[in-house]
């Protein structure tokens, strides 16, 4: 048995598609705003960015985009962040923040994504994290996270690093934790 789809059908069949799968879909952005704590090691001491391990506390900003697909649990986005690291600001993007919905009220979530550090020359490396979010209300949230940022790497590029002896750059590990309020536009 051949079914035919007359050309009619045809035009409407994207829009019948594009409509089920949008249609229980809830898409929604955010703004965060908070503090920090972080810790930033370096692979070997610099003149330039400091010589040793060093901690601090600093702002946390962040714009985000998501979606939650109902009746599922899961929500899926991705997220631009501005945040204060040891005096120095950093630019992050996640990637793909994945949370699960364990109530309506608590959301757990992971995080991938790269990381620009401004230093001296700027340290350029990838970063992923976990936290959770307790939803006060429809639209706002308190929330916590836990970032690590591997190997972000920067050039030797000043006499006083001597860039000719050992590796061309200088890696830096960071940890963040960072609290913040969440508002759902």
């Amino acid at each position: 048995m051949v079914i035919r789809i007359g050309i009619t059908h045809r035009l409407y069949m994207p829009i019948v598609l594009i409509w089920s799968v949008t249609a229980a879909a809830e898409n929604y952005i955010d703004l965060d705003v908070g503090v920090n704590y972080s810790n930033v090691s370096p692979s070997e001491p610099s003149p330039i960015d400091g010589n040793f391990e060093q901690s601090a506390t600093g702002y946390h900003l962040g714009f985000g985009a998501y979606r939650n697909k109902e009746p599922s649990r899961w929500v899926y986005g991705v997220k631009l962040e501005f945040a204060e690291v040891v005096g120095s600001n950093m630019l992050a993007v996640r990637a793909l923040d994945l949370g699960y919905k364990f109530t309506p009220r608590l959301t757990v979530n992971g995080f991938i994504g790269a990381a620009r550090y401004d230093l001296a020359t700027p340290a350029y490396g990838y970063r992923a994290g976990f936290g959770g979010h307790y939803w006060i209300g429809s639209r706002w949230a308190l929330a916590v996270e836990a970032v690590y940022g591997d190997s972000l790497a920067r050039d030797k590029r000043f006499p006083e690093e001597n860039p000719e002896v050992g590796s061309p750059d200088i890696f830096f590990d960071i940890f963040t934790l960072s609290a913040y309020i969440k508002y759902r536009f």
